[in-house]
């Protein structure tokens, strides 16, 4: 895990921390010195014998498929609301 805003967080997704610190993304940020702080947080991570783990890893079996099944809801509740969307657009003929 690596401190950063909210922005950053969403910008990084699913990258990995250390390529997406060397990417220009930080530069445009005005950060200057990320080259330093990933070398600082590789420091942090041989210390304390840092090792990151996926989310499945992090989880109970019991916990990650409650997570499938929730994410599979999350799912159908968007395509419900995406139909819904284009149902209202196609009846009122606004887009």
């Amino acid at each position: 895990m690596v401190p950063a805003c909210a922005q950053c967080d969403n910008e990084k997704n699913k990258s990995a921390f250390d390529v997406w610190m060397l990417s220009p993304a930080l530069a445009f940020r005005g950060v200057t010195d990320a080259a330093e702080r990933l070398q600082r947080i590789r420091e942090y991570m041989l210390e304390f014998g840092y090792q990151p783990a996926t989310l499945q890893e992090r989880l109970s079996d019991a916990e990650f498929q409650e997570l499938v099944k929730i994410r599979k809801e999350i799912k159908s509740l968007q395509e419900n609301c995406d139909a819904l969307i284009l149902s209202y657009r196609q009846r009122t003929g606004s887009w």
